[in-house]
């Protein structure tokens, strides 16, 4: 069966034939800023590696093939599967993509509950119990959204998001705000590395931030593993240490609490394109 995974970013659509873990051929397209061009480009890709089989991750509510809302896009309400030009293709969250890519092939194989946390310009989730993508009724695990992180605006219109306090574009905001400059995320990190007094204060305090978010987490879903996906999961060293010593020090959530694992996905940059892909196969073998 040859499977295209397409996964769509705010910046960029990343996409290739996929082999199980492997990428067969893979390459990268600029996110068009339009809804009809995006439907333009994701057909030209499909046709362009003339799959028998899509599947397509998306930052976003997703539900039988509707796009519902996806913020970091602008769109909403959009029935994306009935424009896509293939005979079989399915939609899915990029967050919950990952998820399957490493339940399937990753760090979460065998595991039977987990959560995926994806940081990156938002933050998304997903949530796996008894070895089973779980969904609710369609949407759930937007841990972005959770609420009462302050008082920042957020992409979804709503105020006090965690990743308004949480992403990678929160702390870059906040660098930005306190020295005047806009560098990234990684950047601070490595800023941070060196001792700059600004960039070791705002890590710190973004640590101390997404450990209270995981630990909210936790205390709803208690999973026997926690896996830290997009980008900033590529700043394994500066964050799983610090974060383990939190939750220790907080009884991973609740006194008598069992505690949990933490991780870096083993999927990375092509979490969303094998994960995408992997479900597509799963659905249509």
């Amino acid at each position: 069966m040859n499977i295209t995974g397409i996964d769509i970013g705010g910046y960029t659509i990343k996409h290739g034939i996929v082999e199980k873990d492997k990428l067969i051929i893979n390459g990268q397209t600029e996110t068009p800023r339009s809804y009809g061009e995006l439907i333009s480009v994701v057909n030209d890709i499909i046709s362009d590696y003339n799959s028998d089989v899509v599947g397509i991750g998306i930052p976003g509510l997703v539900k039988d093939g509707i796009i519902l809302n996806a913020p970091n896009l602008g769109i909403r309400q959009a029935p994306f599967l009935k424009s896509i030009k293939a005979e079989k293709a399915v939609l899915i969250n990029d967050a919950e993509a990952a998820m399957v890519a490493e339940s399937a092939y990753g760090v979460a194989k065998g595991v039977k509950y987990a959560v995926l946390m994806t940081i990156g310009t938002g933050i998304g989730g997903a949530i796996l119990i008894d070895g089973k993508l779980y969904n609710g009724n369609g949407g759930a695990a937007e841990f972005g959204h959770i609420l009462s992180y302050g008082a920042a605006y957020c992409g979804c219109g709503m105020r006090g998001c965690f990743e308004t306090a949480a992403s990678a574009s929160a702390l870059e905001k906040q660098y930005e705000k306190l020295e005047h400059v806009t560098i990234s995320a990684k950047q601070i990190f490595e800023l941070a590395d060196r001792g700059d007094e600004s960039a070791v204060r705002l890590v710190d305090s973004y640590i101390k931030t997404l450990a209270k978010g995981i630990l909210s987490i936790a205390n709803i879903l208690r999973p026997e593993l926690v896996i830290l996906g997009g980008g900033m999961s590529e700043r394994k060293d500066e964050l799983l240490e610090p974060l383990k010593i939190i939750f220790e020090s907080r009884e991973y959530g609740y006194p008598g609490a069992p505690s949990f694992e933490i991780a870096t996905a083993r999927f990375t940059s092509t979490a969303g394109i094998i994960g995408a892909a992997e479900h597509a196969r799963v659905c249509f073998e």
